[in-house]
C-alpha cells in the first residue's frame, strides 16, 4: 500500500469552500484566490469529481477508500496529500462537535452560513461562533453608523447587544423577528447615569463600540484615559478629516492604542484635521468644523466593518484588523486600507522604553549569508526591506512614503524617505547606492530610522546618567546623557557637539552598531584633522584599478565637478579607515563634503565618494538648488576647504580590517565603546533597529 496514502489514511480531510477545480488536457487542476496546483494524469479529473463531493470531514480517507483497490487508493492518497499540504483542504479534528449540539438546532440552522464562514478558516467553528453569539456588545451612538452596527451584529448571531443613545428601532425589529423563530436575540437600552457612558455605565458589556458621531474621539478618550478593565474591549469608530477610522482596539495586551494613532496620524498629514479631533476632545460639544459625517451608504457599509470587526475579535478565526492596526477609509474615493499601528514612543498609555540590545562584538563581523549570483543578491535585498513596509505607511506609518519614483536615477541610484521628526519637523531623507535603488531605500530608511530616533533619545521623559553597555567589556556603563541625546535638552548647553555622529540603525542589532560606530570613528578622525593631524590626499588615478572607484570618480566627472578624496590616516584610532570627499557644487558653487569610516579603506572610499556624487546629483535634479539629504549634521558650520593637505598617499584598496580589531586598538589606547539603544520600542518591532555609539575614556566607565 502506498506510503502516501498510509500517512493521510486517518485524516479526516475537508476541503475549503473557495476551492475550484477544473478540467486540463493531461489533469487537472485545483485553484483559489491565492494560487493553484496541477495533478497530472489522464483520470485525475474523474477522481477529483468523485472524490470532492465527499470531502466534507465527517469520514477519514481510509473510510472513503476501503472498498477501493490499492492503485485506486494510492491515487486518493496523492490527491488528498496535496490538496492538505497546500491549504485547500484541513484535517478535523475527532472531537468537532455538531453546531448543533453547541447551539442548538434552531440558532444552528439559522446562521449556517457564518457558522460555515468560520469553518473555511479555523476549526472549532461552532465553539467560536458561541463565543461571538454570548459576548455582550454595547454600541455608543445615535447615528446611522451606530444604527447599522447594531443591526449587523443581531442579524449574524449575537444574542445581546446594548445601545447607548437613541435607536432606529432596526436592530430591535431584527431581533424579535429572530426570537419569534426560536433564536433567543435582545437589544437592551443602556442608560448612562451623566451625560457621556463611563466604565461603571458599561461594565455588563465584553465589547465596547464607540459607532461615529461627533462626540465619538472625545469618548474614545476619556474611557481610554480611565483604563480599559480587565477581559474588557473598547473599539472605536471616529472621523479624522476626510478619512473615517476603524480601531484601534484597546485593552489589556492590545497593540497600540486610540493615542497612538492620533500621534501617527498628526504627523503624517498636513491638513487642519488633527487641531479639530483635539478640540473637539478638549471641549465637550464643540462644534464640528470639518466635514460632515457619513451618512447613507458609508455610514452603513462603516457599521457592518465595525460589526465584522467585533466578530474577528470575538472567534479568533480570523486577524483583527483592528489589534494593532486601523482602517482606514477616504470618506471621498471609498478607498479603503488597513494600516498596521506602532505603539509611539511617546504616548502616555503604552509608552515602552527603548528595547535592550545585547551584542557580542564577534558579531560585528559576522558575514551575512549572500544568495549566489547578483539578481539572487538584490532580490534577497527587497525581500528585507519589503518585510519593513509597515514602517512606511501612509496614515500611521512611522514614515510616510518613498519619495524617489521622479529622480532620473543616474548616475548612482538615490533612496528618499518622507517623514515627520518627533520635533515635527517634516523632513526629506534621502540616500545613495552605486547599484540598486533598493540598497538607496535601504540606506534611506536607516538614516531616517537615526533622524526619528536621535529626536527621542534614550528614554522619553528620563533624566540624568543613561546606562549602557561597553562592547569592550560587556559590562553596564554609564554615560553623560548629553553625549546619548546631543539634540535633546540635556545638551541645551552645549556640553557636547551636536552631532548626528554615533548615532546608526539598520536591519538587525550588529548593521546598527556597525552604522553607529563607523560614524562616531569618523567624526573622532575629523575632528583630529582639524586640530592638526594633517590628512593625505589620494590621488584619484591610484583607484582606476577598482571599477566602483573609477565610476564614482568619473561619474563626477560628468556631473561637472572634481572630487578629492582625502585619507585621514593621522588622526584616526589604529585599524579604522577614515576618507573625507569633498567637492564644488557647480551650479551653486557651494562646497559640499561626505566622511566615511571602515576597516576596509576600499569600503570607507566607496561610501564616502557615493554620498558626495549622490549630493551633487541630488542638487543637479531637484527644484531646490540648495537641496540637502535631510540627515542632521555630522559637524555644525564646517567648510571642507579649512582642511589643509599633508602630501599623497596612494589608495589603498586591499587595506582590509576586522572590527574586533578596531574595539581592541581603542581599549588598548583607553577608550570605551558604549551602546546605547535609542528610539521607542516601535522601530525594532518593524525590524529596524537604531543605537547610538559614545566613545569615552575607560575611567569614566
Amino acid at each position: 500500500m502506498s506510503t502516501v496514502f498510509e500517512s493521510v489514511a486517518a485524516a479526516r480531510p475537508r476541503i475549503h469552500r473557495d476551492v475550484l477545480f477544473t478540467a486540463a488536457h493531461d489533469g487537472v487542476l485545483f485553484h483559489n484566490s491565492g494560487g493553484g496546483f496541477k495533478i497530472t494524469s489522464p483520470s485525475a479529473y474523474r477522481l477529483a469529481s468523485l472524490l470532492v463531493p465527499v470531502l466534507d470531514g465527517r469520514r477519514t480517507v481510509a473510510e472513503l477508500c476501503a472498498k477501493l483497490p490499492d492503485p485506486q487508493r494510492a491515487m486518493v492518497g496523492e490527491l488528498v496529500s496535496a490538496l492538505l499540504s497546500r491549504s485547500f483542504a484541513r484535517d478535523v479534528p475527532t472531537d468537532e462537535v455538531d453546531p448543533a449540539t453547541v447551539l442548538g438546532a434552531a440558532v444552528a440552522k439559522r446562521f449556517a452560513s457564518q457558522i460555515g464562514y468560520l469553518d473555511h478558516y479555523a476549526a472549532g467553528a461552532p465553539r467560536r461562533f458561541a463565543a461571538f453569539r454570548d459576548s455582550t456588545a454595547v454600541v455608543v451612538g445615535s447615528g446611522p453608523i451606530a444604527h447599522m452596527c447594531a443591526v449587523s451584529l443581531i442579524r449574524n448571531g449575537m444574542a445581546r447587544v446594548a445601545i447607548v443613545g437613541d435607536s432606529d428601532g432596526a436592530a430591535a425589529a431584527e431581533a424579535a423577528e429572530l426570537d419569534a423563530t426560536g433564536v433567543p436575540s435582545a437589544v437592551l437600552d443602556w442608560r448612562p447615569a451623566g451625560d457621556e457612558p463611563t466604565w461603571a455605565d458599561l461594565a455588563g458589556a465584553d465589547i465596547v463600540l464607540v459607532a461615529g458621531g461627533d462626540g465619538a474621539a472625545r469618548l474614545t478618550h476619556r474611557l481610554l484615559a480611565a483604563g480599559v478593565p480587565e477581559g474588557k474591549t473598547l473599539v472605536p469608530a471616529w472621523t479624522f478629516g476626510r478619512w473615517a477610522i476603524v480601531g484601534p482596539a484597546g485593552g489589556t495586551d492590545r497593540r497600540g492604542c486610540w493615542y497612538c494613532a492620533m500621534l501617527r496620524l498628526s504627523a503624517n498629514d498636513s491638513t487642519p484635521a488633527a487641531a479639530e479631533v483635539w478640540r473637539g476632545v478638549a471641549v465637550a460639544g464643540a462644534p464640528p468644523a470639518g466635514p460632515a459625517g457619513p451618512t447613507g451608504p458609508l455610514a452603513s457599509m462603516i457599521g457592518n466593518l465595525l460589526a465584522f470587526e467585533v466578530f474577528r475579535l470575538t472567534t479568533g478565526a480570523l486577524p483583527a484588523e483592528t489589534d494593532g492596526k486601523v482602517t482606514v477609509q477616504d470618506l471621498e474615493s471609498l478607498d479603503v486600507v488597513s494600516e498596521q499601528l506602532s505603539p509611539h514612543p511617546r504616548c502616555v498609555y503604552c509608552r515602552q522604553e527603548p528595547t535592550p540590545i545585547a551584542l557580542d562584538a564577534a558579531a560585528l563581523d559576522a558575514a551575512p549569508q549572500q544568495p549566489p549570483g547578483p539578481d539572487a543578491a538584490t532580490d534577497a535585498a527587497a525581500a528585507q526591506l519589503s518585510a519593513r513596509d509597515g514602517l512606511v505607511q501612509p496614515h500611521t506609518g512611522i514614515f510616510r512614503r518613498y519619495d524617489d519614483e521622479d529622480w532620473d536615477q543616474t548616475p548612482v541610484k538615490i533612496g528618499t524617505v518622507l517623514l515627520t521628526d518627533p520635533a515635527g519637523r517634516r523632513r526629506r531623507v534621502s540616500a545613495f547606492d552605486v547599484h540598486h535603488v533598493v540598497g538607496a531605500r535601504t540606506r534611506a530608511l536607516a538614516r531616517a530610522a537615526v533622524a526619528y530616533a536621535d529626536q527621542l533619545g534614550a528614554g522619553a521623559g528620563s533624566v540624568g546618567a543613561v546606562t549602557g553597555t561597553s562592547l569592550v567589556t560587556g559590562r553596564p556603563v554609564e554615560v553623560r546623557r548629553a553625549a546619548v541625546e546631543p539634540f535633546g535638552t540635556a545638551n541645551a548647553d552645549r556640553l557636547v557637539e551636536p552631532t548626528a555622529a554615533g548615532a546608526g540603525a539598520g536591519f538587525d542589532p550588529a548593521a546598527a552598531v556597525r552604522d553607529g560606530l563607523a560614524s562616531a570613528l569618523a567624526f573622532v578622525a575629523l575632528r583630529g584633522a582639524i586640530a592638526g593631524a594633517l590628512p593625505s590626499r589620494v590621488p584619484l588615478d591610484t583607484c582606476d584599478d577598482d571599477a566602483e572607484l573609477r565610476f564614482l570618480t568619473r561619474s563626477a566627472a560628468n556631473l561637472g565637478t572634481t572630487v578629492e578624496l582625502l585619507d585621514l590616516g593621522a588622526s584616526v584610532p589604529a585599524g579604522v579607515h577614515a576618507l573625507l570627499a569633498r567637492c564644488t557644487e557647480p551650479r551653486s558653487g557651494e562646497k559640499l563634503w561626505t566622511i566615511a569610516a571602515d576597516p576596509s579603506w576600499r569600503t570607507a572610499a566607496v561610501r564616502a565618494l557615493c554620498d558626495l556624487v549622490g549630493q551633487v546629483q541630488l542638487r543637479q535634479q531637484s527644484t531646490d538648488p540648495q537641496a540637502t539629504d535631510g540627515t542632521d549634521p555630522v559637524l555644525v558650520d564646517y567648510h571642507p576647504d579649512t582642511l589643509a593637505v599633508a602630501g599623497t598617499a596612494a589608495a589603498r584598496t586591499a587595506a582590509d580590517g576586522r572590527w574586533q580589531q578596531v574595539l581592541a586598538g581603542l581599549a588598548e589606547a583607553g577608550t570605551d565603546v558604549v551602546l546605547v539603544p535609542i528610539g521607542g520600542s516601535d522601530l525594532p518591532a518593524g525590524g529596524l533597529f537604531t543605537v547610538r555609539v559614545v566613545l569615552q575614556e575607560r575611567s569614566r566607565g
